[in-house]
Parts: structure tokens; C-alpha cells; sequence
């Protein structure tokens, strides 16, 4: 037997947007490059305190000294912080930290002591210090800020890469979405196809908005205009992997930074109504879009992976159901498929890995066969396609409107055809094998 063949398209070369280095830190970096061997060893604790107290005299900042005339690498000099002091060393890189801690502190006041704030615990700041034996600097943290300091050591060089994504990230986000241009004819749409006012509860959560509100909307235009079929949000270690399945085939679209990873997901959560406080549930939703009048229904499914959500939409109604003739089949197949589907009676199965082609091959065939003198039902989940002349179904699981109980239903309703979108239990296995029954299953 021939194989089926399907065709695939390629499109756009992928995206990539790079931040580039933080020219605060370039200049500082420079200024106090070690002319010496850096020792790869982690510093004692006496020779940490004797470094500093030599600063001191000599009135330059204690990290400086230690770098530049006892030569200790920044990564030995943190692991040195933390031994001595008994706190913890992190990665700054490998953190994900909320935008709305950057309002405990200024970013005068983190590039003056060389720290960063990374998280808020109740009444507790935990700040990553380069120094956190300055206890001068914590305690103008602690009186700035209001909160009680928990200092944890990190490198120089994460502090100041981390203080200029978490001051910077609108500069940045506005530098690249500018390039971007608005899309008049492009909106976000309920269930009673009224437009949703989701940017309007007032100015200042519409200025704050406006970057991941217009990311977002970037995302879905091209998911709409390429016809993926599904849109994948996958967090790494450093950054956002936004990859789309065109035709099959999943492809990188874009990779943003990581601090546009949480209020990227909200903003998907709340167009679909999920819980945006539940971060350790996968949640599932659903939400309609329109571009140039054209309407998409987005299904969407969150899971909680090692560096934060990973969203996936599922995109429908984007796509046009091809001619059966136009599906790639050769002479013998088609011929073969088209006698088929002539007969009173029978089953057609199609089986096939994700998004090889199924559903469209069976809207395909089912388009053929429509007539007024049929009876065509479908039980789907989802419904992809929405055809005139035809019954389709939406499974409800949560309703107790499952396939199998469907489809014993649509038995009495004098079926001609029968769709059943999926065939994952016995049950349904059983109904739709029936041979007494005179219909068309597909």
C-alpha cells in the first residue's frame, strides 16, 4: 500500500530578538580590570577581612581592592562571601524575579552599594549583595525600603547585568515593540462576540500594560497569518522560547527575555479566564480573536515546568478545509478513499502523530460527502472546523458529555455519517465498532 503523503510549507525565517550588554556595567567593568592572574581558589575568610580593612585605609571600595591587587576572581570571591558569612550563593541568572520588586529600592541606591532586591517574604527584602559584609549598606537598605534585609551573595557582574533588566525592562520592551506597528483591524473577543475592554480599568494599568499587552497581540497576528495550528510559550534558563507548528512542524518564532515570561503568561490567563494566582496546577481555557475579519478560537493549556508556566495555544479556525483532491494522495489512494466513502455503510480509521493531518483529511472527506439528502453528525474536542449542513458536537467532560455517551445519543438521532473527532477508550472503541450499525463512521 502507498503511504500518504502530505506537503509542507516553510515559512518566514525565524526571529531572534538579543538584548545587548548594560553599558553601566561595560564602563564600570573597565575601569577596574584586574592586571593581574585571577586565583581560582576560594579566599579565606581572614583574607577577605584583611583585604577590606586594607580598602578601608586606603579609601577604595572594598570589592575593587579585593579584585584588582589580591586577584580573586569574582565567582571565588562570592563563594568566599558565603563561606565566611554562612549564606547562600546565588545565580542570578538562573532566577526569575518579579518586576514589582524593583520598587523596594531605588536603582541610585542598587548601583551604590552594588546590590540587587530579588524577592519580597513578608516583611523580609532578600537582596543579593556583591559585598554582604557591608552592614553600612544594609542598614540604608533596611531604612530606604522598609523591610528587614536577608542578604545573599552573588557576583558584581550578575548584580549589575541584573539591575539593568530589572530597571530597564519598559526602555528595552518600547525600543523593540516600536519597530512594531499597530494593527487597527486586530481585537480580543468574548464568547458573545463583543469586544473585550480589557485596557481600560484605568490610565496608569494601561501604560503599564502596553509592552506585554502588544507581545501578546504580536504572537497571536502571526500565529493567525502563518495558520499554525498551535503556539508553544516555553521558558528556559535565561530567557522565553515562543515556538509555532505550521504545517506540522514546529518552528522558533521568537525568544524574549526571561522577565517577559510572567506577565506575558497573566496576560494569556486572563484574556482565558484562568487563575493567574495558581502557578503549580495546569489550568486549561479558551478565548476568540479576530484579524481582518477573520476569527480564531484559542484553546489554551498552562503546565508548570522547572523554570516557570510552559503555555500552549491551540489555534482553530484559521484554516480553509482543502479539496480532497488537493491532499497529496496518489492516483490509487484517492480512488480507493473516494469508493469508499460512496458506501452505504462502514469505517473509515485514520491514524497519525500530531498535527500530520487528520482532522483536516477527515473535514476534507466529510465535505465530499455533504449533501441534503445526509445526515452528517460529528462529536469533536475540540471542534476545528465549523461546516454548514452538518451536526457538530462538543465533548464536555466536566458536563458528563463524554464521546462515549455522545455517540450513543447520535445513534438516535437516524444518522447517515458519523465523525468522531478521537478514540481513546474501550467504550467508545466499542460503540463505534458496532457492526449492526448502518451508518459511516469516519
Amino acid at each position: 500500500m502507498d503511504r500518504l503523503h502530505i506537503k509542507v510549507w516553510r515559512i518566514s525565517p525565524q526571529s531572534t530578538w538579543k538584548v545587548g550588554r548594560c553599558a553601566q556595567r561595560e564602563r564600570m567593568m573597565a575601569k577596574n580590570t584586574p592586571t593581574v592572574t585571577l586565583q581560582r581558589t576560594v579566599p579565606q575568610r581572614s583574607e577577605i577581612e584583611n583585604g577590606i580593612a586594607l580598602a578601608r585605609q586606603k579609601g577604595v571600595a572594598p570589592i575593587d581592592h579585593l579584585l584588582r591587587q589580591k586577584g580573586f576572581s569574582e565567582e571565588g570571591l562570592a563563594d568566599g562571601f558565603a563561606n565566611w558569612l554562612k549564606i547562600p550563593r546565588v545565580k542570578i541568572a538562573s532566577l526569575s524575579i518579579e518586576p514589582e520588586v524593583a520598587k523596594t529600592i531605588t536603582e541610585k541606591i542598587a548601583l551604590k552599594y552594588q546590590c540587587l532586591p530579588l524577592k519580597v517574604e513578608g516583611t523580609r527584602l532578600v537582596l543579593a549583595m556583591a559585598n554582604p559584609a557591608d552592614y553600612d549598606a544594609i542598614q540604608d537598605v533596611q531604612f530606604v525600603s522598609g523591610f528587614t534585609v536577608q542578604p545573599v551573595v552573588a557576583t558584581r557582574a550578575e548584580i549589575l547585568d541584573g539591575i539593568e533588566e530589572l530597571y530597564h525592562t519598559d526602555e528595552r520592551m518600547q525600543e523593540f515593540l516600536s519597530q512594531v506597528s499597530d494593527i487597527s483591524d486586530f481585537s480580543i473577543v468574548s464568547d458573545d462576540s463583543e469586544k473585550l475592554d480589557l485596557d481600560q480599568a484605568d490610565a496608569k494599568n494601561v501604560v503599564d500594560q502596553v509592552p506585554v499587552v502588544k507581545m501578546c497581540n504580536l504572537i497571536l497576528q502571526e500565529a493567525i497569518r502563518s495558520q499554525a495550528s498551535d503556539v508553544h510559550l516555553e521558558p528556559t534558563l535565561n530567557g522565553l522560547q515562543v515556538r509555532m507548528r505550521v504545517d506540522g512542524v514546529l518552528r522558533e518564532y521568537i525568544e524574549v527575555p526571561k522577565w517577559i515570561h510572567h506577565p506575558l503568561v497573566s496576560r494569556i490567563k486572563i484574556l482565558a479566564s484562568l487563575d493567574i494566582a495558581e502557578r503549580r496546577l495546569p489550568q486549561d481555557g479558551r478565548f476568540k480573536v479576530k484579524l481582518q475579519n477573520k476569527s480564531a478560537d484559542l484553546r489554551v493549556s498552562t503546565l508548570p515546568a522547572l523554570y516557570g508556566e510552559k503555555v500552549v495555544m491551540r489555534v482553530l479556525g484559521t484554516m480553509s478545509i482543502p479539496e480532497l483532491e488537493a491532499m497529496g494522495f496518489s492516483d490509487w489512494q484517492y480512488s480507493t478513499l473516494i469508493d469508499c466513502l460512496s458506501q452505504p455503510q462502514g469505517m473509515i480509521l485514520l491514524t497519525g502523530p500530531t498535527g500530520s493531518g487528520k482532522t483536516t483529511t477527515l473535514y476534507s472527506m466529510i465535505s465530499r460527502r455533504r449533501s441534503p439528502e445526509i445526515n452528517i453528525v460529528t462529536v469533536e474536542d475540540p471542534v476545528e472546523y465549523q461546516l454548514p449542513g452538518i451536526n457538530q458536537v462538543q465533548v464536555n467532560t466536566r458536563a458528563g458529555l463524554t464521546f462515549a455517551g455522545t455517540l450513543r445519543s447520535i445513534l438516535r438521532q437516524d444518522p447517515d455519517v458519523i465523525l468522531v473527532g478521537e478514540i481513546r477508550d474501550l467504550e467508545t472503541a466499542e460503540v463505534a465498532s458496532r457492526r449492526q450499525t448502518p451508518v459511516t463512521w469516519c
